[in-house]
């Protein structure tokens, strides 16, 4: 048989941006934990080339991860999400974890906790329906207030060191367990692709929390990144954009 291809995600866009994902997961379901060897884990967290030849031209990466960020459809392979985010703790890392779907909570909820439990995960992103979810509660996401939201983060706040709740066009709150809190309201704009809002939103929250930044700049920086994103056709900004945004 021929080897599965790569993995490939089809995303149907509305007339107001939302967005509904057809996905073929190809090679990514034979991924197990045998995959996140040792070799693996020190390209990660080490650094360095790829292969064993010293003259490898293409470097991997360049200096060891400071964090692992996984995706919460990992908890469906719940062996590997372990064995990456053990891994990471045990090279210093700092782990996150975003939910991903009210669905992903509901169908991996034991291995979501068991992970939690273990003290794997230091940051946790989701929105309303998954934090709705979390609390057992099933409601429209505009229905979901932000005192819903502070319930889910004190729910949250028992296993990680930083929690946070997006609430889509409404912004983000989030909150750690020393008691600081940040939080950003969300910009009227008009909506073209809500593809990659989330993830971009995440990935701006955590570009600035490991630059030191206070939760009240994290929400900012995650809001402003979401916000630019869902303003374009597709997941992906220019080079200028981003001048505009660091700016």
């Amino acid at each position: 048989n021929p080897p599965p291809r790569s993995a490939q995600c089809l995303s149907l866009v509305e007339k107001g941006g939302q967005r509904t994902m057809r996905t073929y997961l190809g090679a990514s379901l034979k991924m197990g934990a045998s995959h996140f060897d040792e070799h693996v884990e020190r390209l990660a967290f080490e650094g360095g080339r790829g292969g064993d030849d010293a003259n490898a031209k293409s470097s991997i990466t360049p200096s060891g991860s400071t964090l692992l960020h996984v995706e919460g459809y990992t908890l469906y392979r719940p062996e590997l999400a372990r064995t990456a985010m053990a891994a990471a703790k045990r090279r210093g890392a700092l782990v996150s974890l975003d939910l991903a779907s009210f669905e992903v909570v509901r169908n991996c909820r034991a291995p979501l906790v068991s992970l939690l439990e273990d003290g794997l995960v230091d940051l946790l992103f989701c929105n309303e329906d998954e934090a709705a979810e979390l609390l057992g509660e099933t409601r429209a996401p505009d229905a979901f207030a932000r005192e819903d939201a502070g319930r889910a983060m004190e729910w949250m706040l028992r296993y990680v060191q930083v929690a946070t709740v997006s609430l889509g066009a409404r912004g983000c709150v989030t909150r750690d367990r020393r008691g600081d809190r940040g939080l950003s309201p969300g910009a009227r704009v008009s909506v073209v692709d809500t593809t990659g809002a989330g993830d971009s939103f995440t990935a701006a929250f955590l570009w600035a929390y490991l630059r030191k930044g206070s939760l009240q700049a994290c929400c900012a920086c995650g809001c402003a990144v979401g916000t630019a994103v869902v303003q374009v056709l597709g997941a992906e900004l220019t080079g200028g954009r981003w001048g505009e945004l660091l700016d």
